[in-house]
């Protein structure tokens, strides 16, 4: 899709990728806080695929079947672009299944804000992430919409032993800083060296629910 796309309104969309992404915009999309459901059952590479930024009020998404991340969104050429490659999360489901190797649930090259809705994710392929991030994570609840990460990760890893490939499986996996104030993370990690929040910058608790470890630089 050329420009920024906007959905609002009850009902169901149905969208596969046979030969690349299922969706994809080269500028903005929101979904309205009345927003229908949004269904990817396949693609060859990202069930999602958004430039500039993501912004979700209300849905339901669910995303399957992908070779590529389910969510994907990226930075634009123009580096004056506002909320550039970030993703905004205030309301709304997901329900995704990370199956691919070396591939990601949710990604954003820049910022993630989450502050009220539900990820639920199985994170089952080789180096998989169910929310990775270029800089920092925000996970709070800021309204009345409860903020919830639920997720179940088996992976192992994908390359062992090549220094440049080898990538390990991660529930959450931040290259920033991570800031948790508010909501209910759930996840469990049992596939081998899979943890469950990897934080490379510096993780601070304010509020909230939380049933597993962080592993961060602090």
């Amino acid at each position: 899709m050329n420009g920024h796309a906007e959905f609002a309104g009850g009902g169901t969309i149905n969208v596969v990728g046979n030969t690349k992404h299922a969706y994809a915009s080269d500028e903005y999309t929101q979904f309205k806080a009345d927003f229908g459901t949004f269904n990817v059952t396949s693609a060859v590479s990202d069930g999602i695929h958004v430039e500039q930024y993501l912004h979700v009020l209300g849905g339901a998404f669910h995303v399957s079947g992908v070779g590529g991340d389910c969510v994907d969104v990226s930075i634009t050429k123009d580096p004056t672009d506002v909320q550039n490659g970030q993703i905004l999360i205030e309301g709304g489901t997901f329900d995704i299944a990370v199956t691919a190797d070396d591939v990601k649930g949710l990604k954003c090259d820049s910022a993630m804000t989450v502050t009220g809705g539900t990820i639920k994710a199985q994170v089952s392929g080789l180096g998989t992430k169910g929310i990775s991030t270029g800089t920092d994570l925000l996970i709070a609840q800021t309204g009345e919409t409860p903020t919830l990460i639920d997720m179940q990760v088996t992976g192992t890893t994908y390359m062992p032993g090549d220094a440049t490939l080898e990538s390990k499986c991660r529930g959450i996996k931040v290259k920033g800083n991570f800031t948790f104030d508010g909501g209910t993370i759930k996840i469990s990690a049992t596939g081998a060296k899979s943890k469950a929040i990897s934080v490379d910058g510096i993780y601070t608790y304010k509020s909230g629910s939380i049933n597993c470890a962080v592993d961060a630089a602090n």
